[in-house]
């Protein structure tokens, strides 16, 4: 069966208080094909931030914990501070912030700290972002510091935002913070909400966050996948912007947890989770367009997400919880091959210059879903929807009309969801 279609594309682009308890320990490590699994940190303290910056390593704050083995097993780590929150680059390469205007760095994986010289104001850090090697960010009361030199100096500017606890960069100039409390049709009106700057931190201007709700909605986290796509989370809602913050549209609010909201949001790449109070983890394989819940197996409020590539993504939260997952918890691809759902991708040709086939086959009858999004995440055409047969199908794409670059395309059906890219050549 053969059927032409337009389609669109989705894409991609606080630090806690905790009493530390007993050290170090292990559990086994994450079976290849569950979802969501519950490792062992030794701890029923609170968690906070986690860092994944390598496939072995990874970090979680407050608390501060180190895993070598990718999540399998945790050590407690005895930092600088007693309630450091990690911020890694490389396996080796990293910062910590502690209390008050305390910044630490290291670049032999933790097992030495250097002190860093700040400008910043005492007692007011909360987020930071690592650009680079050399270039890092901090966001607090009021301000944003940054340095360009691994931290040896620091320069300060203050933003007309009272509490920020969240900062992005998808590149050394462009990145976005959130915080503060949002009130009415524009965010900024009270003070907080959402700031952004285009040239490496030098200034900072307000971005419209917009929202039709008649009460306020703390933001907490923000993920800033390419200087035109944002997505950023809080209280109450999940926003996303695909052309910079000039324009915001709404996530369902039937997805956000209530009470405890989305606590932390990241992406790789396209691939990004949002979690949230009572266990809640969302997935999205299309730069944040589109949301699933997962199933997390928990109910404990999950403050911290941190993803290595599209498979690997660690969380944690209350009650010393983490969570641990190898295939993206089952959100982009159904690794069993015995599984009912499966479908194998073809485009055809790549490039192109006029029509793109794409070519699946159907283990079972169901409802399939196409679309395709340009390189900056934006719809290119509406969605058709068609409910299948089993066996081979095939669907043509009229491209004559697109202009030169790349494209990604998402298929979906009831339990499966494959993206991929093309490239059309006039």
């Amino acid at each position: 069966m053969k059927k032409s279609i337009f389609a669109f594309f989705s894409i991609l682009c606080l630090a806690g208080t905790a009493a530390a308890q007993q050290q170090t320990q292990q559990t086994d490590s994450t079976p290849p094909a569950q979802g969501w699994v519950q490792a062992n940190g030794g701890t029923t303290a609170y968690l906070s931030t986690a860092s994944y910056p390598s496939h072995d390593t990874a970090w979680i704050g407050g608390l501060l914990l180190r895993s070598v083995d990718g999540g399998a097993t945790w050590n407690r780590i005895d930092g600088p501070a007693p309630l450091a929150v990690p911020y890694f680059r490389s396996s080796n390469y990293g910062y910590l912030i502690g209390s008050g205007d305390s910044v630490y760095r290291t670049n032999d994986a933790g097992e030495t700290w250097d002190t860093e010289q700040t400008t910043m104001p005492e007692n007011t850090t909360q987020a930071m972002a690592v650009a680079s090697l050399a270039i890092a960010y901090v966001a607090g009361s009021s301000f944003i510091a940054h340095t360009t030199d691994s931290g040896h100096t620091w320069n300060s500017e203050e933003v007309n935002a009272p509490d920020l606890t969240g900062i992005s960069f998808c590149d050394p100039l462009n990145g976005f913070a959130v915080g503060g409390m949002m009130i009415g049709p524009h965010p900024m009106q009270q003070g907080g909400g959402c700031v952004k700057t285009t040239d490496g931190g030098k200034t900072w201007v307000q971005v419209w966050t917009p929202t039709d709700k008649g009460y306020s909605s703390e933001l907490w986290s923000v993920a800033t996948l390419s200087p035109e796509v944002v997505v950023t989370v809080g209280d109450t809602i999940l926003y996303r912007t695909s052309d910079g913050g000039l324009t915001w549209s709404e996530v369902p609010s039937s997805l956000v947890p209530s009470p405890g909201g989305l606590l932390n949001i990241a992406f790789k790449d396209r691939f990004g989770f949002a979690v949230g109070g009572n266990g809640v983890i969302l997935a999205s394989s299309d730069s944040g367009l589109t949301w699933m819940p997962e199933q997390s197996g928990v109910t404990a409020d999950l403050h911290s997400i941190a993803l290595y590539d599209s498979a690997h993504a660690i969380a944690a939260g209350t009650n010393g919880m983490i969570l641990v997952t190898s295939n993206g918890g089952q959100a982009w691809v159904n690794q069993n091959p015995s599984a009912p759902d499966s479908l194998i991708i073809t485009a055809t040709p790549n490039p192109s210059n006029n029509q793109v086939q794409f070519s699946y086959t159907l283990t079972t009858g169901q409802h399939v879903t196409l679309t395709i999004f340009n390189a900056a995440g934006q719809a290119v055409a509406t969605p058709l929807h068609y409910v299948y047969q089993a066996g081979m199908e095939s669907v043509a794409l009229d491209a004559l009309s697109f202009t030169a670059g790349t494209y990604y395309y998402q298929f979906s059906s009831e339990n499966y969801h494959q993206t991929g890219s093309f490239t059309i050549i006039h």
